[in-house]
């Protein structure tokens, strides 16, 4: 009885273990904070425009949508409406790693309502960020 108590108890030690070092591990590039950030940023901009252009059927910047972009030392927001697509640039104040100041994460929405995720083209900083492709629209 005793045994088994004890293999038990090492399978749930390792299993913990295994919870704990394997994120770390296959995550290691990826800077959660960072992708949190961005994706709050992005999702808010990209639902105020959303309802925008429902009532307007049209795109409009940032005043007009009523979005406010939050302060931040690690990047500066700013936004256009040209040609019929909105976007939303995020560019970094800062190196982040080994993602080099001055990289941008552009969120655009074109007049179809349709999105499109444009990820730095410096393959650090899209390790940083790997969910933020995941906005565009399917």
């Amino acid at each position: 009885m005793r045994k088994k108590v004890i293999i038990i108890a090492g399978i749930v030690v390792l299993v913990l273990v295994g919870l704990v070092v394997y994120p770390k591990i296959a995550y290691k590039d990826v800077d959660f904070t960072i992708t949190s950030v961005l994706l709050k940023e992005s999702g808010n901009w990209s639902s105020k425009q959303g309802n925008y252009w429902v009532e307007k059927n049209d795109l409009g910047n940032f005043a007009q949508i009523g979005y406010t972009a939050s302060e931040t030392e690690k990047f500066t927001y700013s936004g256009e409406v040209k040609n019929g697509v909105a976007y939303w640039i995020a560019k970094s104040n800062v190196d982040l790693g080994k993602c080099p100041a001055g990289s941008q994460w552009i969120l655009l929405m074109k007049n179809d309502g349709k999105r499109e995720a444009r990820l730095p083209e410096n393959e650090n900083c899209q390790k940083l960020t790997p969910r933020f492709g995941e906005l565009s629209s399917k």
